[in-house]
Protein backbone atom coordinates (compact mmCIF):
# COMPACT_ATOMS: atom_id res chain seq x y z
CA UNK A 1 0.00 0.00 0.00
CA UNK A 2 1.44 3.40 -0.98
CA UNK A 3 1.58 6.05 1.49
CA UNK A 4 1.26 10.06 0.22
CA UNK A 5 3.76 11.99 2.08
CA UNK A 6 4.12 15.53 1.46
CA UNK A 7 7.36 17.36 1.62
CA UNK A 8 7.96 19.80 5.13
CA UNK A 9 8.27 22.51 3.30
CA UNK A 10 5.73 22.08 0.50
CA UNK A 11 3.11 22.96 3.30
CA UNK A 12 4.23 26.15 4.76
CA UNK A 13 5.96 26.53 7.93
CA UNK A 14 4.78 30.05 8.59
CA UNK A 15 1.17 31.86 8.05
CA UNK A 16 2.64 33.57 4.78
CA UNK A 17 3.45 29.86 3.26
CA UNK A 18 1.23 27.33 5.09
CA UNK A 19 -1.31 26.25 2.81
CA UNK A 20 -5.03 25.65 4.14
CA UNK A 21 -6.85 22.20 3.82
CA UNK A 22 -10.48 22.24 3.29
CA UNK A 23 -12.18 18.80 5.23
CA UNK A 24 -15.34 18.14 4.15
CA UNK A 25 -17.72 16.02 6.29
CA UNK A 26 -21.48 14.56 5.22
CA UNK A 27 -22.20 11.92 7.35
CA UNK A 28 -24.91 9.70 5.59
CA UNK A 29 -27.85 9.00 7.76
CA UNK A 30 -31.35 7.65 7.11
CA UNK A 31 -34.54 9.36 8.47
CA UNK A 32 -37.77 8.55 8.99
CA UNK A 33 -40.67 11.25 9.66
CA UNK A 34 -43.67 10.31 11.65
CA UNK A 35 -46.92 12.25 12.30
CA UNK A 36 -46.89 15.69 14.72
CA UNK A 37 -43.45 16.26 12.42
CA UNK A 38 -41.55 14.05 15.02
CA UNK A 39 -38.65 12.21 12.79
CA UNK A 40 -36.01 9.30 13.81
CA UNK A 41 -32.35 9.50 12.43
CA UNK A 42 -29.84 6.93 12.67
CA UNK A 43 -26.20 6.23 10.68
CA UNK A 44 -26.70 4.91 7.66
CA UNK A 45 -24.31 1.92 7.39
CA UNK A 46 -20.74 1.84 9.61
CA UNK A 47 -18.40 3.93 7.12
CA UNK A 48 -21.26 6.96 6.95
CA UNK A 49 -18.75 9.83 7.40
CA UNK A 50 -16.18 9.48 5.48
CA UNK A 51 -14.20 12.04 5.36
CA UNK A 52 -13.14 14.78 1.93
CA UNK A 53 -9.95 16.84 1.88
CA UNK A 54 -9.79 20.08 -0.76
CA UNK A 55 -6.19 20.34 -1.03
CA UNK A 56 -3.99 23.37 -2.87
CA UNK A 57 -0.24 24.01 -3.09
CA UNK A 58 0.25 27.53 -5.07
CA UNK A 59 3.54 28.99 -5.93
CA UNK A 60 5.56 26.21 -5.48
CA UNK A 61 8.73 25.02 -7.77
CA UNK A 62 8.09 22.57 -10.62
CA UNK A 63 9.84 19.46 -8.70
CA UNK A 64 7.75 19.85 -5.29
CA UNK A 65 4.64 20.05 -7.18
CA UNK A 66 5.72 16.63 -9.51
CA UNK A 67 6.36 15.15 -6.46
CA UNK A 68 2.37 14.56 -5.54
CA UNK A 69 1.27 14.81 -8.68
CA UNK A 70 3.17 11.81 -10.02
CA UNK A 71 1.79 10.11 -6.92
CA UNK A 72 -1.56 10.72 -7.83
CA UNK A 73 -0.91 9.86 -11.18
CA UNK A 74 0.77 6.73 -10.58
CA UNK A 75 -2.28 5.71 -8.45
CA UNK A 76 -4.74 6.86 -11.72
CA UNK A 77 -7.92 7.86 -9.20
CA UNK A 78 -8.62 4.24 -9.12
CA UNK A 79 -5.63 2.78 -6.38
CA UNK A 80 -6.46 3.88 -2.79
CA UNK A 81 -3.44 4.83 -0.68
CA UNK A 82 -2.52 5.80 3.20
CA UNK A 83 -2.33 9.40 3.89
CA UNK A 84 -2.56 10.84 7.76
CA UNK A 85 -4.26 13.85 7.96
CA UNK A 86 -3.87 16.93 9.71
CA UNK A 87 -4.14 16.34 13.32
CA UNK A 88 -4.50 12.88 13.51
CA UNK A 89 -2.16 9.93 15.02
CA UNK A 90 -3.33 7.58 11.92
CA UNK A 91 -3.86 7.09 8.49
CA UNK A 92 -6.98 6.89 6.76
CA UNK A 93 -7.24 5.20 3.32
CA UNK A 94 -8.12 7.44 1.07
CA UNK A 95 -8.36 7.73 -3.29
CA UNK A 96 -7.63 11.11 -5.62
CA UNK A 97 -10.04 11.05 -8.69
CA UNK A 98 -9.36 14.50 -9.54
CA UNK A 99 -6.57 17.31 -9.39
CA UNK A 100 -5.18 20.20 -11.59
CA UNK A 101 -2.20 21.94 -12.06
CA UNK A 102 -1.19 25.30 -12.64
CA UNK A 103 1.74 26.25 -14.47
CA UNK A 104 2.82 30.16 -15.16
CA UNK A 105 4.39 30.53 -18.55
CA UNK A 106 8.03 31.07 -17.66
CA UNK A 107 7.19 27.26 -15.59
CA UNK A 108 8.67 28.95 -12.22
CA UNK A 109 5.75 29.00 -10.13
CA UNK A 110 3.48 26.28 -10.04
CA UNK A 111 0.29 25.37 -8.40
CA UNK A 112 -1.28 21.72 -7.88
CA UNK A 113 -5.30 21.37 -6.52
CA UNK A 114 -6.72 18.16 -5.57
CA UNK A 115 -9.45 16.51 -3.82
CA UNK A 116 -8.88 13.35 -1.31
CA UNK A 117 -11.78 10.96 -0.34
CA UNK A 118 -11.59 8.75 2.25
CA UNK A 119 -13.13 5.31 1.32
CA UNK A 120 -13.82 2.45 3.59
CA UNK A 121 -10.47 0.03 4.65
Amino acid sequence: MATLEFPDHLLGTSSETYEPMQLEESPKVKTSKFGDGYEQRVADGINNNLQRWQISFNNRSLDDVDVVYNFLKARGGVESFDWTPRGELSPRKFVCRKWSRKFDHYNVVNGLSFLLEEVPA
